[in-house]
């Protein structure tokens, strides 16, 4: 194995460690465990290995440029799907600017700690110390 090859092993096996959720946010965020944690490293290497063998679309044992974009371009478009699927209250297929809107009020409203209507610094701060990076966590 290559120096190059196991550079790209560990960067995946990173990667695999956060897409997996292996990897939870401590300090300020929320202290809640990980429903998969704790994980046995033997655990860890099946699905290190797994996501390898997803990416390695072409199976020769090597992960090419294109086909790590292509499999993070598939990984980006499901959570898009899924975004999507949870703007879509009433299931149509459509967001209408009425579902988008709410969605984004009960963001706020949830951000507004006192309920006063003015999101504050330090509730902003909160909030995201709670959920995390909001685009990625607030769901």
């Amino acid at each position: 194995m290559t120096i190059r090859h196991s550079r790209l092993l560990l960067a995946c096996a990173v990667g695999a460690l956060f897409a997996a959720g292996a990897v939870h946010a401590q300090g300020e965020r929320s202290a809640k465990p990980h429903p998969g944690l704790p994980i046995g490293v033997a655990e860890l290497e099946e699905r290190l290995a797994a996501r390898s063998a997803e990416i390695d679309a072409d199976g020769d044992g090597y992960i090419s440029f294109e086909e790590l974009r292509a499999w993070r371009e598939a990984q980006r478009e499901q959570r898009m799907r899924e975004r999507f699927a949870r703007l879509d209250t009433d299931g149509d297929g459509r967001v209408s600017v009425a579902e988008f809107e709410a969605r984004h009020r009960e963001r706020v409203a949830r951000m507004d700690a006192d309920g006063d209507g003015i999101v504050t610094r330090e509730e902003f701060r909160a909030y995201r110390g709670k959920h995390g990076r909001m685009h990625r966590r607030d769901r």
